[in-house]
């Protein structure tokens, strides 16, 4: 494994090799050229380089038409509960610097990327806060989701449960209905 340009490289010697993007899945074919295992790349940009990323073998299971239909009717472990859509926090004329602040309400590893710094994690427990700066976008991980407590400018943001592990990207997008700008909780993992 290898980084290039914000993404992870998995060389696959000779089945190939691919790019991944943090929170992106990919199929690896097997013989026959079928979908064998799924790649997704759960964390990236780890202290020495490399990222995590999870494995999972599909197996021979049946005819290229039942497959698909698996796929959709059964989406890999964790998914079918998680979150996955975008969430506006606010909205604004235009994007500006914000303040994130965090309190934790139980214990988490959390690792925060702001802006183009390198990223910075530690474990914080109860009653622990952090203020976050940011002038665009800001990536947090988080080992225990329900963990910190966050508010931008009064609005509450929630990453997920209790216990989950979660990938978060908080940035501003353009809203082409209102043209404003929709400061925006975009789930990776």
């Amino acid at each position: 494994m290898g980084e290039n340009n914000n993404r992870l490289q998995i060389d696959g010697g000779s089945a190939g090799s691919w790019l991944v993007m943090l929170g992106e899945e990919i199929y690896i074919p097997g013989v026959g050229g079928r979908p064998t295992w799924r790649f997704y790349l759960k964390d990236y940009g780890l202290p020495g380089g490399g990222g995590i990323v999870e494995i999972q073998h599909i197996g021979q299971a049946a005819p290229e038409d039942d497959f698909i239909i698996a796929l959709d009717s059964q989406p890999p472990s964790g998914q079918s509960e998680r979150r996955r859509e975008t969430q506006v926090i606010l909205s604004a004329a235009s994007p500006d610097q914000y303040t994130l602040d965090i309190e934790f309400r139980d214990f988490s590893l959390f690792r925060y990327k702001v802006d183009n710094q390198d990223p910075l994690e530690d474990y914080y427990s109860d009653g622990d806060t952090l203020r976050l700066n940011v002038a665009r976008a800001v990536i947090l991980w988080v080992s225990n989701a329900g963990g910190p407590y966050m508010k931008v400018r009064g609005s509450e943001i929630s990453l997920g449960r209790r216990g989950e592990v979660a990938v978060h990207q908080i940035r501003w997008i353009a809203n082409d209905e209102s043209g404003a700008y929709d400061l925006s909780l975009v789930p990776l993992y």
